[in-house]
């Protein structure tokens, strides 16, 4: 039989899920009074959902159930590190926001498969990035990003890679190693070069058009997996 109390957390949790934000607001106020409860529902503590909360994460499930994860154009300058407490997550899209790094404990959500951190303010790219081992495609377009960390070689899953109107000037050669790849996006960076290595990857086709400096190395002069 249903208690006075468990009434009034459904209550709450009426209140935590609304897409209002003056109510979501309301139900964290609540929910300090309801902490056993909270923690038993959402695998997390109050002040670890108020800090998603915080950067426009709005839980509408149990933390451990969540797969899917958006915050586009919402103005967001950093992700919480408590992200890792939505461990299902298989796809994030963080576009257009004012984001300059992620959590270095990012690797720890090993499901992701879609990472969408384009449009942001990147310079560079966490080396824990590299241990995220199912994701398959990454967009970091238009961002500020000068190089790769070198554990990309580690991607062994990753398909797609966007890196289209950043800074870059090279490419690690460990790159060649993931031969798994099917496209890469290139434009519009300051590539002076491109290591031979890519040669490896037969099936990815390589799109670098806009690189007023490239000069390729013998090894892919005439490659019809370049495209211009």
């Amino acid at each position: 039989m249903q208690t006075q109390k468990d009434y009034e957390f459904q209550n709450l949790l009426r209140l935590l899920e609304s897409t209002e934000p003056a109510q979501v607001q309301l139900g964290l106020q609540i929910a300090q009074n309801y902490q056993t409860e909270f923690e038993a529902h959402y695998d997390c503590s109050v002040q670890e959902y108020s800090e998603l909360v915080k950067n426009g994460v709005y839980v509408t499930a149990p933390l451990n159930e969540i797969t899917q994860l958006y915050i586009v154009d919402k103005g967001i300058t950093e992700l919480p590190e408590c992200i890792i407490k939505l461990p299902k997550l298989e796809i994030i899209e963080l576009n257009d926001n004012l984001l300059t790094t992620l959590p270095n404990n990012i690797w720890k959500l090993q499901e992701l498969f879609l990472l969408d951190i384009s449009f942001n303010q990147f310079k560079t790219l966490p080396e824990t990035l590299g241990n995220l081992n199912q994701l398959r495609l990454l967009n970091a377009t238009d961002n500020q990003i000068e190089f790769l960390p070198s554990s990309f070689d580690k991607l062994t899953s990753l398909r797609d890679l966007f890196l289209t109107n950043n800074y870059l000037q090279t490419l690690p050669p460990d790159l060649g190693n993931l031969v798994q790849m099917e496209e890469i996006r290139l434009e519009y960076n300051q590539l002076k070069t491109l290591p031979k290595e890519l040669r490896n990857l037969t099936n990815c086709k390589i799109y670098v058009r806009d690189n007023p400096n490239l000069v390729l190395p013998p090894e892919l002069e005439g490659w019809e997996n370049i495209v211009f």
